[in-house]
C-alpha cells in the first residue's frame, strides 16, 4: 500500500491580478518552491510562466501551473495553459438575480447561501509531466 505524503501548501498574495502580478508571484514562489502552482486567473499564471522561463525554471518539468478563467490566450501560450473553466453565463445570471433582489429590497437574496456552479478542469501542457520527466525526478 502506498503512503500519501501531505502536500505542502502556501498562499502567495498577488499585488495585481495580471501578468505583472504573476511575474512577482514567481519571485515569491522561487524562495520556497512547490511542485505546482494554482493561480488566481490565467493572466497571473501566464506571467508566472514567463518569469519562470526567464529564470530557467521549466514548466511543467520543474513546476506545474494552472490558471483560472479559460481565456483565449491560454491556448496561445507555450506551454499551453491548464485552466479551470467557469460557466460565465451562469455566473452572470446569478449575479444579475442577486442585484435585482437587492434593488427590490429582498432581505435574503440568493447570495445569502453559497451557490455552487459547475466548473471544468481543462488539462493542457502546463501541468502535464511526461514519463521521461517522471523518471528524471525519481
Amino acid at each position: 500500500m502506498r503512503h500519501l505524503i501531505k502536500p505542502k501548501m502556501k498562499t502567495i498574495s498577488v499585488d495585481s491580478p495580471d501578468f505583472v502580478g504573476g511575474r512577482r508571484a514567481f519571485e515569491a514562489w522561487s524562495k520556497d518552491r512547490t511542485d505546482a502552482v494554482i493561480c488566481f486567473n490565467d493572466m497571473v499564471a501566464l506571467g508566472f510562466i514567463q518569469q519562470a522561463r526567464l529564470s530557467g525554471v521549466r514548466v511543467p518539468h520543474d513546476v506545474a501551473v494552472v490558471g483560472f478563467d479559460n481565456t483565449e490566450i491560454s491556448v496561445l501560450s507555450t506551454p499551453s495553459l491548464t485552466t479551470v473553466a467557469e460557466p460565465l453565463r451562469a455566473v452572470g445570471r446569478v449575479a444579475t438575480a442577486n442585484l435585482i433582489a437587492l434593488l427590490k429590497g429582498v432581505k435574503a437574496p440568493l447570495m445569502a447561501k453559497p451557490c455552487e456552479l459547475p466548473t471544468r478542469l481543462i488539462v493542457r501542457e502546463s501541468s502535464l509531466k511526461t514519463a521521461v520527466d517522471l523518471k528524471r525526478s525519481s
